[in-house]
């Protein structure tokens, strides 16, 4: 459960992070490096015994078909948004084919309200490259090509200007975060280690986490998917610490009071869908704070949104308990 759970900590921190709470380069210095660490974390060795195209038919049907659908539905409901909150209360079907540029480009900057869904694109290429990586059998070899994607990302990443289509860019520090969840869970991480000292290590490792992305020199923060990291030998450290420092936390949270990560683990199993609907809530959301306050906090806008994704998800569920077949019902799953 406590996997659950993080994953569910995790999105929140994002959905969080778009409200611009005062803490916004703490939860941005490792909330999407946590999902790939996470994917790392549960690779399964037997994968590696399948063959590369059930692979990519495996990771099609998981992150591409879910990415396109949810990309169509937050296009609907974007133009719908904007027909009703512009004075002719027209639909602008002259901003589609922009729209439809942006979501075959996975162009978080293009894309109508969902921009945070380059993430599923850019992880199905992540975790293909990271399996065909496992497959080698050669340790040096694969210890190379993760020493070249360090080199790549610190090319790609330097002057946070070098963002490429399909969010390849975010590939090759994607690939070094999900070597170090899958290292920690070669390690027996963070089962092996006693309790006290696991207390002991979580506070040292959010300590040095918090550290390393507050002195990182990058204005104003790290942004995976605006290729801006800054220095990488604070990034990726601190990244990898406050991720350690999180597994940590939850797993003795699940050993001692497991009813605490009920309500995060519950979130953790519908993540695709908070990331679709995080945008369409923040501009449903701004036009309702608008009729009643002037301005407002970001704790404010936090609330608003999170109930505006629980109606949407609601709403979604009626939706697909009306569809017959159980197999579009399941592919309507996030």
């Amino acid at each position: 459960m406590w996997l659950d759970a993080l994953r569910g900590i995790g999105i929140l921190l994002v959905l969080l992070a778009h409200n611009n709470p005062p803490f916004i380069r703490f939860i941005f210095g490792f909330h999407m490096p946590l999902f790939y660490a996470l994917s790392g974390y549960l690779f399964k060795e037997t994968t590696i015994n399948r063959k590369p195209f059930d692979q990519i038919k495996r990771l099609l049907m998981q992150y591409i078909v879910p990415y396109l659908i949810l990309c169509f539905a937050n296009l609907i409901l974007h133009l719908l948004h904007i027909a009703a909150v512009v004075p002719d209360h027209k639909i602008p079907f002259d901003q589609i084919p922009g729209y439809l540029v942006g979501i075959l480009l996975a162009d978080g900057d293009r894309m109508p309200q969902c921009s945070p869904l380059w993430f599923l694109v850019s992880l199905a290429i992540s975790l293909f490259l990271f399996y065909l990586i496992r497959k080698v059998s050669f340790a040096g070899i694969r210890a190379v090509i993760l020493i070249i994607a360090a080199a790549l990302t610190f090319f790609l990443f330097r002057d946070g200007e070098n963002m490429l289509p399909f969010a390849l860019h975010t590939v090759c520090p994607a690939l070094l975060f999900l070597e170090a969840g899958y290292l920690l869970k070669r390690a027996n991480f963070p089962e092996r280690i006693a309790r006290i000292v696991e207390f002991c290590a979580m506070l040292v490792f959010l300590a040095l986490g918090y550290v390393l992305i507050r002195f990182n020199p990058v204005n104003p923060w790290v942004d995976i998917s605006k290729a801006r990291f800054g220095e990488l030998q604070f990034t990726i450290p601190g990244a990898v610490l406050l991720i350690a420092s999180c597994m940590l936390a939850c797993y003795l949270l699940d050993q001692t009071i497991p009813v605490i990560l009920k309500p995060f683990s519950l979130i953790g199993r519908h993540t695709i869908f908070l990331l679709a609907f995080d945008e369409v809530s923040n501009a449903l959301g701004g036009s309702v704070l608008q009729h009643f306050l002037p301005a407002w906090e970001w704790y404010i806008s936090f609330a608003i949104r999170s109930l505006i994704l629980a109606v949407l998800f609601l709403l979604w569920q009626l939706m697909r308990s009306l569809i017959p077949s159980e197999r579009i019902r399941k592919l309507l799953d996030y």
